[in-house]
């Protein structure tokens, strides 16, 4: 169970680390991406408010997030640990760049 728990906590971290968001200060709709090990998808809704999923859903975490120039700003719980988190953000055309990563609009 303690390996499971790394792994969704590493899995989310990687998701946070390769995401970011510039441009606008409001998302709506989902992004997914098929990079990596895991499908991720980031879902954006009013309010700020952002769910985080990896593996088709096996993973996730619930949160908000802030757009500042180049970066979004992602607060979000895992475990009852809150974090915050910095990723480098662009909008690409209908498209997301967090961290390097293109995330397809839905």
């Amino acid at each position: 169970m303690k390996k499971i728990a790394f792994l969704v906590a590493s899995v989310l971290a990687v998701v946070l680390l390769l995401s970011a968001c510039g441009g606008g200060d409001t998302l709506n709709g989902a992004y997914k991406s098929d990079e990596g090990i895991l499908s991720q998808t980031w879902t954006f809704s009013g309010s700020n408010k952002i769910t985080l999923s990896a593996g088709g859903g096996l993973i996730g975490t619930e949160g908000t997030y802030e757009i500042s120039g180049g970066d979004m700003i992602v607060t979000s719980s895992l475990f009852g640990v809150e974090t915050v988190t910095n990723y480098s953000f662009q909008r690409d055309g209908k498209n997301i760049i967090i961290e390097g990563t293109v995330f397809y609009k839905q």
